[in-house]
């Protein structure tokens, strides 16, 4: 009797679990280890922390610019010191994901100033070149755009400034999700290409987008809390949902670089 109750369990614990669950299971465990991932790195905090005050000291330059009378002294210093907080910023931010490109679990801040020596200069040079093709391709944009308003027969400034702006908000919001797939690319491959990695990224959200949802979720989550909070919102409330926006962004990286990982396929020809 104990011999057959045996065989009962054995028999159980042999019988193949289905796929779907299977599938589920991992994707599930994949998203929560991003998570903690991100979480348990200092880089990606300090990383952070360089980028929040980068943001808020734009906002404040622009201000400064804007002003009728423009301190010249107080602009050109705060100036000065957000370009230097942007160039610590994309040196960790490079640094720390080049870490999890090759691997890591958790990304120090030993490991994310080690790896952003190793890769900084490549990224900084890409980030320039991504700049400038932006400024052109934004000139040629405006420029359909204002043949576009000249045909569709709209003659009010009004009108034209909100076509304008529906345009920029498209393209804000596609941006970040184009990034989630783009960067991984260029720190997996350590390809610091332009259009090659551009190609590459497009090909895999052609085959995932579909299967998207949780990065979709990652990304513009935050973005619509930010949006839909009232003006007058508490400085300290808008700071906390940027902080987890970044932490979720950071989330969202780590979890495509896991999945290029598992699929090398991917970024095969």
């Amino acid at each position: 009797m104990g011999g057959r109750k045996l065989d009962r369990v054995s028999q159980t614990q042999l019988d193949p679990v289905p796929v779907a669950q299977i599938s589920r299971k991992d994707e599930a465990e994949r998203r929560i280890r991003a998570a903690v991932r991100t979480v348990m790195s200092p880089g990606v905090w300090l990383a952070i922390g360089v980028q929040l005050p980068t943001g808020m000291l734009l906002y404040w330059v622009i201000g400064m610019l804007l002003a009728e009378e423009p301190q010249q002294g107080q602009v050109r210093a705060f100036t000065l010191l957000l370009a230097l907080l942007f160039l610590a910023y994309l040196y960790l931010m490079s640094g720390a994901s080049r870490s999890f490109a090759l691997g890591a679990a958790t990304v120090s801040v030993q490991e994310a100033a080690r790896r952003g020596r190793e890769v900084f200069n490549a990224f900084l040079w890409f980030a320039i070149k991504v700049f400038l093709l932006g400024m052109v391709s934004s000139s040629v944009l405006l420029y359909v755009l204002g043949s576009v308003v000249r045909l569709a027969g709209v003659t009010s400034q009004g009108e034209a400034q909100a076509l304008l702006v529906s345009v920029i908000k498209g393209i804000a919001l596609i941006t970040p999700f184009a990034l989630v797939y783009w960067l991984p690319v260029i720190f997996v491959r350590n390809d610091f290409r332009v259009i090659p990695t551009v190609g590459w990224a497009l090909k895999i959200i052609g085959h995932q987008l579909f299967r998207s949802g949780f990065l979709a979720f990652l990304v513009f989550t935050p973005l619509l809390v930010l949006w839909l909070m009232p003006s007058g919102t508490p400085f300290i409330l808008i700071l906390m949902v940027t902080l987890l926006g970044q932490l979720m962004a950071w989330t969202a990286y780590v979890y495509c670089v896991e999945n290029l990982a598992k699929n090398p396929r991917w970024l095969t020809p």
